[in-house]
């Protein structure tokens, strides 16, 4: 794969015009993964940028879009980070249509209703936003959580942190829902989103320990709080189900009236024998 990335850069490299300069950077230590690289980058090379364009390996943007994005953030000086609603495209499978499809209709609304209701302090993503490297930089440093994994090491659901961080330094937070020419895609299988949840499972519980970290906004609390109960719920509503099955065994047998006056209020038809 790094030998048909660097094919592809070389490629591009020479088709791009002399003003524009076009990089290729690729870390030998992977340690921290996606956080530890955009990390990295800001360290090496933030100061000669001042924004970053952040994007998965799966991800496609308009130039247009770029470019509106860009003159958004000029126009707001405390506009730390833009977010912008990546469509899901390139579905080959049913499983991956049916994603497609149902993202494609209700993500649009969710997205309306998430910016409305956290203002300045929106999500992040992790991918198709734009940020301002100078709040990123002051901000958005990630330390390794002490102890063993799931709960220790590095910050995997990293993107809702950093969110929290520069709100905590009166940074801007924003979705713009109505920003087109944003896309990604979408696992192709039940395999490949399994894995992406598992991920997801251990990022948002890593939360947990978050939650009393100093300087922190409410709702970003509640924001940490709302992604450990997506996965914390399921084992609680399977103990729910288990306790309500075992719940007759040791329940006593059910008094329907337990008042004498019961039976005048509702009185129970006397059987008429033939």
């Amino acid at each position: 794969m790094a030998a048909e990335e660097e094919k592809w850069f070389l490629r591009l490299h020479a088709e791009v015009p002399a003003p524009i300069a076009v990089f290729y950077r690729r870390r030998s230590d992977n340690s921290g993964k996606k956080a530890g690289n955009i990390g990295d980058f800001v360290r090496r090379h933030g100061g000669r940028y001042p924004y970053m364009l952040i994007l998965d390996a799966d991800s496609l943007m308009e130039g247009e879009t770029i470019v509106e994005m860009l003159r958004r953030m000029e126009a707001e000086p405390r506009l730390g980070l833009l977010q912008t609603l990546p469509k899901i495209v390139a579905a080959r499978s049913w499983f991956a249509r049916a994603l497609q499809f149902s993202a494609g209709l209700f993500s649009p609304i969710f997205t309306k209703g998430l910016a409305r209701m956290q203002g300045q302090e929106g999500p992040f993503w992790g991918h198709n936003a734009m940020v301002r490297t100078t709040a990123f930089a002051e901000s958005c440093g990630l330390p390794a959580l002490t102890g063993a994994p799931p709960f220790g090491g590095h910050i995997l659901s990293h993107d809702y942190v950093e969110a929290a961080l520069l709100a905590r330094k009166g940074w801007i937070v924003r979705v713009d829902s109505d920003l087109e020419g944003s896309y990604e895609e979408g696992p192709q299988n039940v395999i490949d989103y399994a894995k992406r949840d598992r991920r997801w499972c251990q990022g948002n519980l890593q939360h947990i320990r978050l939650l009393a970290a100093p300087g922190l906004r409410m709702w970003n609390r509640f924001t940490f709080l709302q992604g450990v109960m997506a996965y914390a719920s399921s084992p609680l509503w399977m103990a729910f189900i288990a306790a309500s099955i075992v719940a007759p065994l040791f329940a006593p047998a059910p008094d329907y009236f337990p008042s004498p006056y019961l039976p005048a209020i509702f009185p129970v038809p006397k059987p008429r024998w033939p």
